[in-house]
């Protein structure tokens, strides 16, 4: 809920010690961002039988921003048409932003071991 004009913002003193601490960051992320990655999405999934690059979805349990039900369908669907080229991790316990979570740079081997295990040998 959006304060009143010359009202304080009652989320305020959150938002600094968001901003203030290393462990977090707060983006400028927008309505328009989001309407765009949704339909990116729906146009992926759309098309899934189209895909021809090794795909990684990292996804957070605790997550309350992202709908986490549809992760393993887009991975199962991606396989169907070519075995492998979707991987699922899954982190039960981490939150929303993965890559700025304390386990960040385990998350990180966890996606270059992915990537890597796709390339020529």
């Amino acid at each position: 809920m959006r304060p009143k004009r010359g009202q304080k913002c009652p989320f305020r003193p959150l938002y600094e010690a968001f901003k203030d601490d290393p462990m977090t960051h707060i983006g400028a992320s927008t309505w328009g961002a989001g309407l765009a990655f949704l339909k990116a999405f729906d146009a992926m999934t759309a098309e899934v039988d189209r895909v021809a690059t090794p795909l990684l979805v990292l996804s957070a349990g605790e997550n309350t921003y992202v709908d986490n039900s549809r992760h393993p369908l887009l991975c199962e669907a991606i396989n169907a048409g070519t075995p492998g080229l979707g991987t699922l991790q899954t982190y039960p316990d981490e939150w929303h932003e993965l890559l700025n979570e304390v386990r960040r740079v385990q998350h990180l081997e966890t996606a270059l071991g992915v990537f890597d295990s796709h390339l020529p040998q």
